[in-house]
């Protein structure tokens, strides 16, 4: 099944868009407005405890931890979201498509 890309709706929307297409790709289609309510999204976005939530609302198991070494992306299952800091200092939540030797594929 190929991932969909979902436009997020505003700035605040990254991580709602992320699930939005992680659950399209595995068959449990829901809107970004829905997984909003769910993680309880406010004027800052979506933190780690939201996503936590709406990922079960739509009925994921999950796991979150924190990446110790490079060696561990190798052993994840793609697609999967990732929740970083990006280079003006904001949380950002993206989604590792592809994990190759030499790249990285995000959306």
């Amino acid at each position: 099944m190929k991932l969909k890309f979902i436009e997020q709706a505003d700035e605040k929307d990254c991580g709602p868009a992320c699930l939005a297409m992680i659950s399209h790709f595995y068959g449990k289609k829901s809107s970004i407005a829905r997984i909003r309510e769910y993680a309880e999204t406010d004027l800052y976005g979506t933190n780690i405890l939201g996503m936590s939530k709406a990922a079960e609302a739509l009925g994921f198991d999950l796991e979150a931890f924190e990446i110790e070494e490079e060696e561990e992306l190798y052993t994840l299952k793609c697609p999967f979201i990732a929740h970083i800091i990006n280079d003006n200092g904001f949380n950002h939540f993206i989604i590792i498509k592809k994990i190759t030797n030499k790249y990285i594929y995000i959306t």
